[in-house]
């Protein structure tokens, strides 16, 4: 199993997104994402399916070929991305999601 090269903490609802991130192996990490504008928040199983883009990078610059995985409030994996040709990445959180979520990236 890869080590996380990136651990990134996001509490996310459907309607605005907040993002903290932490690198647990001293890599300052940065986690762009992007939000409506509404700023709500709550916990919980989510009732609509949420959408977050954005780039991963590191004080070296973008962080290519790697695994994006979406885990819930339980740990339960709910989602995942490769990304190989650049650092961008587009993921949808499911419907009934339960938040807050955590964003980690693994390399490959």
């Amino acid at each position: 199993m890869n080590t996380p090269r990136e651990s990134f903490i996001s509490i996310i609802n459907p309607v605005a997104i907040a993002i903290r991130w932490f690198a647990p192996l001293a890599l300052a990490g940065a986690l762009a994402a992007c939000d409506d504008g509404a700023k709500t928040s709550s916990s919980g199983p989510s009732s609509m399916e949420a959408k977050i883009e954005g780039n991963i990078q590191d004080q070296h610059g973008p962080i290519m070929n790697s695994r994006l995985e979406v885990t819930d409030k339980s740990g339960e994996a709910v989602q995942s991305t490769e990304l190989t040709a650049n650092n961008h990445y587009s993921i949808r959180v499911p419907a009934g999601t339960t938040y807050p979520i955590v964003l980690t990236a693994y390399p490959t």
